[in-house]
Parts: structure tokens; C-alpha cells; sequence
């Protein structure tokens, strides 16, 4: 990685930062691309560099806010064995994101319905967080729990499929 790709990643994780933190404490609607801009220290200008509109921000910290989630159920998961001891680590961590998450995946889904969102980033978010497969589930009800857990056995445990 270049010095210079590195800044670019450095400056468009600042704006997701920047955007979560301003969206969490306003709301999505309240927030301007030039709030979130002068917050993260660059001109608007800056920002359209890296995203199209202020949706596609909101995809980012969606993304990047359940790929975080994932790396760490897949933790818990590879250094548990003992089903009932990983959910008591799983739920509070999943619990803990939806309360500073909630009110954003909830504006990402209006979005999404109102057509505000690309198809792609839906998907791109689906697939970050909605199982592909329920195979592991069948292995862990076998009692073949090790090395089995991952984000999407917990999901569709937490949603009762």
C-alpha cells in the first residue's frame, strides 16, 4: 500500500467516523454533507471524493459497523466451544450494537424502501449480515458445536428461523 493510498483510506475512514458520530448524536435527516465535512476537517468537496451522496456514507458506516460486529462473533465463536457460554458473550455484543446502531439501520431500511439506497449496497449489507446458509445450524444442533459458530448461525438464532 502506497503512502498515498494510505491517506486515502485514512481520510475516508475519518468521514465514516466522523458521519456515525454526527448521525448517532443528530439523526441521518438532521446531518448535512458540509456538517460532516467541516467535522472531519475537509471541505465538501473532499467528501464527494470518496462518496456520491450522503446514502452512500450511510452504507459505509452500516458496513463498517457490521463488519466489525462479524470480526467479533467470529472471535468469540473460534475460542468457544460450549454453545450456551458463546450466546452469553454473543447477546450482549449484539445487543450493544443495536443500541448504538438501531436508529441507523432503521433509517438504512426506509431508505432502502423509499429507493434512496443502490441495490447493491443492500446487498453488499445482506451479505455482511443475513446467513446464506443454514448448514452450521444443523452441525451445532448435532452437537457439533466447535469451529461451527459464526455470524450467521448466531442471526438466525436471535431471529427464531
Amino acid at each position: 500500500m502506497t503512502a498515498n493510498t494510505k491517506v486515502q483510506a485514512f481520510k475516508k475512514n475519518l468521514i465514516i467516523e466522523t458521519a456515525k458520530d454526527l448521525f448517532t448524536r443528530n439523526s441521518f435527516e438532521a446531518v448535512t454533507v458540509e456538517e460532516i465535512a467541516k467535522s472531519a476537517g475537509f471541505g465538501k468537496s473532499t467528501v464527494y471524493l470518496f462518496f456520491e451522496n450522503k446514502e452512500e456514507i450511510l452504507h459505509f458506516v452500516i458496513k463498517m459497523g457490521l463488519e466489525h460486529l462479524s470480526v467479533e462473533f467470529q472471535k468469540i465463536s473460534e475460542g468457544e466451544t460450549d454453545l450456551i457460554q458463546a450466546l452469553k458473550m454473543l447477546i450482549p455484543l449484539q445487543y450493544s450494537y443495536f443500541l448504538e446502531y438501531g436508529s441507523l439501520l432503521f433509517t438504512y431500511v426506509q431508505k432502502k424502501t423509499t429507493g434512496a439506497l443502490k441495490e447493491e449496497w443492500y446487498q453488499e449489507i445482506e451479505r455482511i449480515a443475513v446467513p446464506q446458509k443454514t448448514a452450521h445450524l444443523a452441525d451445532i444442533l448435532k452437537g457439533e458445536f466447535k469451529k461451527k459458530f459464526s455470524l450467521p448461525v448466531i442471526l438466525i438464532i436471535s431471529r427464531g428461523w
